[in-house]
């Protein structure tokens, strides 16, 4: 079930999948013969230089689009108060204040 979850985040590229998987390589390699040489071509995959800047890529790539789509909903929220009309108090009506207009 491990491997199947660190799949799961490899194929989306999240950095915790990364560190699962060589986590589980690590695991595979006393399982000899077989999970030894596939913990060996993991390892070799997932400690990649290419693989990590892949991975770093995707994170950063990711936070971006986090901060821009929180901004964008701030700019929204903004754009709606500035548009919907606020009612007036009967205080500031009945002030006669000249600035004040209904």
């Amino acid at each position: 079930m491990p491997e199947v979850i660190a799949g799961i985040g490899l194929l989306k590229r999240r950095s915790w999948a990364r560190i699962l998987a060589i986590i589980l390589a690590i695991l595979d390699l006393i399982q000899i013969p077989i999970g030894t040489a596939i913990g060996i071509y993991a390892l070799w995959v997932l400690l990649n230089n290419e693989t990590a800047q892949l991975f770093a890529h995707a994170s950063a790539k990711r936070k971006s689009e986090h901060n821009a789509s929180g901004l964008a909903i701030v700019v929204k929220t903004i754009a709606k108060e500035m548009k919907t009309p606020k009612p007036y108090s009967k205080e500031m009506l009945s002030s006669g204040d000249s600035h004040v207009q209904p």
